[in-house]
């Protein structure tokens, strides 16, 4: 995941999409003597029977070419927003596609970000043997980003959200509710037992709970629960550094597989996702995917729209989606049109 260009998802395979013409609904914020009509975009009609996993894993960088975008202008200044500012890795604007099935929606997100934090907890090697000891964790943040679509009542929006590493590494995207500058995560149907990312602690908070079954020779970020053992001999191996560290999350990317329901997912993991991070061009790449009807209540029905408001949303290194300041920025306000 941490090598080449950092993808922990998406899998290059040109379906030969072509760029769909026209604009859809009329319907705009303003005219000649009001605002100025709001961006729009058209999603594109693929024809596809694939199970909604594969699907994103197959839209790669070649699969986008052609398909309608918009350049989205990013500020801090942009509602929703508790306190204006603007961090040096935000972006100023970002790039959007999309495209549809007959059950599902998928957006392409591009920004740049040039300091990837993928490292929101770890914990560090202090004392090498016998018996390694570790201190921490130390708490840090990362990165993220949020679609809002505007849901019926003013002021209220339905939210796919996706974080680096603790949705990102399972594959996943999070679904909340905002009303007004109050985040709600969904929760219709999940299953408490099902979560993509575990915070690593013993219960005295002393010390982490797994280790990796590499022990000294693992490196990077994500630690998946696949590759994790609990196993107290793990903490005897010898050739470990003071220094080393350890993450502070284990990633169970279980959540996306086959086996698993949408009931066991429920509304608030009922977001796909796929992502990469470019270190050359400091720019981010995901997909995000989400069935059209997913029939829970908190969920917006977007099968019955024409055409929806859509914001984009960005954190850098930043955990909490209502903190204001610096580490957050959102885009201008965009139609996405939605043909049937």
């Amino acid at each position: 995941w941490m090598t080449g260009r950092m993808a922990f998802g998406l899998v290059l395979l040109a379906l030969g999409l072509l760029l769909c013409a026209g604009c859809g609904s009329d319907d705009d914020d303003g005219g000649a003597n009001g605002p100025a009509p709001l961006p729009r975009i058209e999603a594109f009609t693929l024809v596809s029977d694939s199970p909604v996993r594969r699907l994103i894993d197959s839209l790669g960088t070649d699969s986008w070419t052609g398909v309608d975008s918009v350049i989205a202008t990013v500020a801090p200044t942009n509602a929703p927003k508790l306190t204006p500012g603007a961090g040096a890795s935000l972006p100023t604007t970002a790039k959007v596609q999309a495209v549809r099935t007959s059950t599902h929606l998928f957006l392409r997100l591009q920004w740049v970000d040039n300091s990837f934090s993928s490292y929101p907890a770890y914990w560090t090697v202090t004392t090498t043997g016998p018996g390694v000891i570790f201190s921490g964790p130390a708490l840090d943040e990362e990165d993220q980003a949020v679609v809002l679509f505007q849901s019926p009542t003013a002021g209220q929006y339905d939210v796919w959200n996706w974080k680096v590493l603790t949705t990102g590494a399972a594959h996943m995207g999070e679904g909340y509710s905002l009303a007004g500058t109050v985040w709600t995560e969904d929760v219709v149907g999940s299953a408490p037992s099902v979560e993509p990312a575990m915070l690593n602690r013993q219960t005295q908070f002393t010390a982490p709970e797994w280790l990796s079954k590499d022990t000294c020779e693992f490196e990077g970020p994500v630690l998946y629960l696949a590759d994790a053992s609990n196993d107290p001999d793990l903490r005897l191996t010898t050739n470990w550094t003071i220094g080393d560290t350890l993450p502070g999350w284990v990633i169970d990317s279980s959540i996306a597989a086959d086996f698993r329901t949408d009931e066991q997912r429920g509304s608030r993991w009922d977001i796909f996702a796929g992502g990469a991070y470019d270190p050359d061009g400091d720019m981010y790449s995901v997909v995000l995917g989400r069935k059209l009807n997913t029939t829970f209540e908190d969920d917006l029905d977007l099968s019955t729209l024409d055409s929806v408001q859509v914001m984009l949303g960005f954190y850098d290194n930043q955990n909490d989606l209502a903190l204001g300041g610096s580490h957050r920025s959102f885009s201008q306000r965009f139609w996405l049109v939605l043909p049937h």
